[in-house]
């Protein structure tokens, strides 16, 4: 009698098992990709649906922006820049001057603004100087912005907000 060649039924069990895994970590991979790509999507959607709410588009732009084509700006349909130009007594920004000076937005139908951050450690009047100091007669085409914000140990429970009014309006008020 003819020996035959007997395999076991279960010969292939591994190569099925080590393929069905392979096949499911790639369709959970690609189910992830497609998850946050769908995100995206909703996100940018989302966004365009918000800004479409206001008629007018701008920026605000510091140090950390680094260099901006203003060209490119306006043709996106943005209208307005403000260069953040100093933080408290002492800070100025450094891409301030260069944003400014080298007149990017010359050419361009974008109006400038200048910013200062107001700060709660040092007094109005110093915050002033140094604000007079740091952008001089560059003060753009758009009322000067103050952003006030909380920071640090600074919080709406310890500022008092009648004392920061009072603040706030020794500086806007000074700054005619």
């Amino acid at each position: 009698m003819k020996r035959r060649d007997v395999q076991p039924i279960y010969s292939n069990t591994y190569q099925q098992m080590h393929r069905r895994y392979w096949v499911t970590r790639f369709l959970i991979i690609l189910a992830v990709i497609l998850l946050f790509f769908s995100v995206w999507l909703f996100w940018q959607h989302e966004k365009q649906v918000r800004l479409s709410r206001f008629p007018i588009h701008g920026v605000a732009l510091d140090q950390q922006a680094g260099f901006v084509d203003f060209q490119q700006l306006a043709n996106q349909h943005v209208a307005f820049v403000y260069l953040k130009a100093t933080t408290g007594a002492s800070y100025t920004d450094d891409q301030f001057q260069s944003g400014y000076d080298h007149d990017r937005a010359e050419g361009t139908r974008l109006k400038l603004g200048v910013d200062h951050f107001f700060s709660f450690s040092t007094t109005p009047t110093a915050q002033l100087n140094h604000f007079k100091k740091a952008v001089g007669t560059r003060l753009g085409d758009l009322p000067i912005a103050v952003q006030v914000d909380f920071y640090g140990d600074y919080t709406a429970q310890v500022v008092s907000k009648r004392h920061l009014g009072r603040r706030l309006l020794v500086f806007l008020i000074s700054s005619d």
